[in-house]
């Protein structure tokens, strides 16, 4: 298996990075139509190159991608911690890339860091198709909400990391 690097995004990976992400997001989420990718890339309260660009710049996610060969081909993009909680809104893996552990790289990194970060619990949300796969990796399926955002059905899954302790959040 070919070298896996997993590193924060920087701003000089925003320009590969959102050509992926935009194609990702049209061709991996067959839930969303094209009304709906085209808010989700083009709203400017949503996930267009300009709000990644200050994302980065401000570090106002934890955004990191998954790098061979110097090229990007996965990407994780989650909240940072707030009261001991963190949500992970995109992770997202080139389907040529997949089934090499690449995901669950990004996962571990992000498990990793929150750790260090005093947050005791990770959640995330996931279509039916990718439940099984998040519960391998020790998450747990704790619901499904109907009709959510863009009347999707969506299943919340979490993971406890470690025990709550208040002085890691009541900061």
């Amino acid at each position: 298996m070919e070298d896996v690097k997993i590193r924060k995004i920087k701003l000089e990976d925003l320009d590969d990075f959102y050509t992926l992400f935009s194609n990702w997001v049209r061709t991996q989420f067959p839930e969303y139509d094209e009304k709906m990718v085209n808010y989700l890339l083009a709203n400017k309260n949503a996930y267009t190159k300009e709000n990644y660009r200050e994302k980065i710049k401000k570090q106002t996610r934890f955004l990191i991608g998954a790098f061979v060969n110097n090229k990007i081909t996965g990407m994780l993009d989650a909240a940072p911690p707030n009261t001991g909680l963190s949500f992970c809104s995109w992770l997202i893996v080139d389907p040529d890339m997949q089934k090499r552990g690449i995901g669950k790289k990004l996962l571990k990194e992000w498990e990793e860091e929150m750790k260090k970060q005093g947050v005791h619990a990770l959640y995330l949300v996931s279509d039916d198709r990718n439940i099984t796969y998040y519960e391998k990796l020790g998450f747990t399926h704790i619901g499904k909400f109907k009709k959510a955002w863009f009347g999707v059905d969506t299943n919340y899954l979490s993971k406890q990391i470690q025990e709550p302790r208040g002085e890691n959040y009541l900061k």
